[in-house]
C-alpha cells in the first residue's frame, strides 16, 4: 500500500505539557490541560483560552466549544 501523507509544523515554542491534543484541522489545534481544552495556532500562539468543557474540530473557519453545559460556536479568524 503506497499511502501519503502531510505534515505539517507545529512550533510549541517551550516544551509544554498536554493531557490530551486533537488532531489539527484548518491551521488550528485544541489542546487539554487537566480538564479544560483550549485552542492554538500551528505558531504555537494560544487563540481561545484554555477554559472549556469540550472542543470540536474546525470545519469551515468555526468549531463548537462547550463551558458550563453551553455549547457556542468560535471562529477562527487568525
Amino acid at each position: 500500500m503506497n499511502r501519503k501523507c502531510k505534515v505539517s509544523k507545529l512550533n510549541l515554542g517551550p516544551v509544554r505539557r498536554f493531557d490530551d491534543v486533537k488532531d489539527m484541522f484548518e491551521g488550528i489545534v485544541a489542546f487539554k490541560i487537566g480538564d479544560k481544552w483550549g485552542l492554538m495556532n500551528a505558531a504555537g500562539h494560544n487563540i481561545v483560552p484554555l477554559k472549556y468543557d469540550a472542543v470540536a474540530d474546525f470545519i469551515d473557519g468555526m468549531g463548537e466549544v462547550k463551558l458550563a453545559g453551553n455549547y457556542s460556536i468560535a471562529e477562527n479568524e487568525f
